[in-house]
């Protein structure tokens, strides 16, 4: 079952780990294009600015369908792994306004769902946002029901919806 709050995704994962010194998953969805810089990737790359400057170095490198995993280690143990997926192809209008090099619906459900088995073994909770319906173009009824599928059975999930 999914638990979903109001908020930030950092603040929730924090939140999390504090309370219960579990190892917190954050996958979010991440372009192929080189671009970070709305929704959910600024406050993750504010408090984990590693998640990003990986992204920045390598996304050229990576391949729809594959993560990025980043782990935020203190004393000794992981605490977080934050995971990008490349599941979005290119931006939408959504997130540029008038651009010429967007696309109507970006996020590829294929290879979200490469990206979503890859992470079910990971951490002990995931906290995400909801992510791929936004500016990825994505039906959360669909994304809600792979998370379901693919997550729920195997971790806590929360998901953030942020104020």
């Amino acid at each position: 079952m999914i638990n979903y709050v109001r908020g930030c995704v950092v603040e929730k994962a924090k939140q999390i780990h504090k309370s219960t010194g579990q190892w917190v998953t954050i996958p979010h969805i991440v372009n192929n294009k080189g671009y970070w810089g709305s929704g959910v990737v600024i406050p993750i790359g504010n408090e984990w600015p590693q998640a990003k400057q990986r992204y920045l170095s390598g996304w050229e490198k990576e391949k729809l369908g594959y993560n990025q995993y980043i782990n935020i280690i203190q004393n000794g143990n992981i605490c977080y792994t934050v995971v990008n997926m490349f599941a979005q192809d290119g931006i939408s209008s959504k997130s540029t306004g008038d651009r010429k090099d967007v696309v109507y619906k970006p996020l590829k459900y294929a290879h979200l769902i490469r990206c979503m088995e890859a992470v079910s073994d990971l951490g002990d909770h995931i906290v995400c946002p909801k992510f791929g319906s936004l500016r990825a173009g994505g039906n959360w009824d669909f994304i809600e029901e792979l998370i379901e599928e693919l997550w729920c059975p195997h971790k806590e999930v929360t998901v953030c919806e942020y104020e």
